[in-house]
C-alpha cells in the first residue's frame, strides 16, 4: 500500500500519480537551482551537476506533467452516491443541539455580564436607594425641628 488513502468515489483517480510528479519536479527544481546559482564566494555552485540538472527545458517538462495530473483530475468527475457514516449523521446532529444550547447560554452570559458590568448596576442601586434615605431623614428632621421650634415659641405667648 502506498500510505495514500481511499476516498469513496474518487479511487479511479490517480492521486499517486500526482503526488509522484509534484515530487519530481521539486527535486528536479531544487537541482536546477542549486546547480545554476552563483554562489558568494565566485563558485558557480555546480559541484556534482549533470548538464540535464542546469537544462531548463528538462525542468520545465516535469512542470508540464503537473499540469496535466492536475488537469486531469479537474476533468474527470466522482461518480456515484457518496454515502455517509451513519455515526456522522448521529455526531452531526448532536453538534447542533449542543450549538443551540451554546447560543442560549451565550445570551444569558451575555445579560447577566451587562447587568453585572453597566457601571455596576447592583451597587449604584444600593447607592441612590442610600441617599433617598438619606435626603427623607434630613428632610423629616429638618420638618420635625421647625414644628418643635413652632409650637414652643407660638403656644408659649
Amino acid at each position: 500500500m502506498n500510505g495514500m488513502p481511499i476516498i469513496e468515489g474518487m479511487d479511479t483517480l490517480d492521486i499517486v500519480g500526482l503526488k509522484d510528479s509534484i515530487d519530481d519536479f521539486n527535486r528536479k527544481y531544487t537541482e536546477y537551482v542549486r546547480c545554476s546559482k552563483v554562489n558568494t564566494d565566485g563558485s558557480d555552485g555546480s559541484d556534482g551537476c549533470s548538464i540535464e540538472d542546469i537544462d531548463k527545458e528538462y525542468v520545465l517538462k516535469s512542470y508540464s506533467k503537473v499540469k496535466d495530473n492536475i488537469n486531469t483530475l479537474k476533468s474527470n468527475q466522482v461518480s456515484g452516491d457518496i454515502l455517509l457514516d451513519p455515526s456522522f449523521e448521529g455526531n452531526y446532529s448532536e453538534m447542533l443541539d449542543k450549538y443551540v444550547e451554546l447560543q442560549k447560554m451565550r445570551n444569558e452570559m451575555k445579560i447577566n455580564t451587562n447587568e453585572v458590568n453597566d457601571d455596576n448596576r447592583i451597587g449604584k442601586d444600593i447607592e441612590s436607594e442610600l441617599e433617598r434615605t438619606m435626603y427623607i431623614n434630613m428632610m423629616l428632621t429638618i420638618l420635625g425641628t421647625t414644628l418643635l421650634y413652632y409650637m414652643f415659641f407660638k403656644f408659649n405667648r
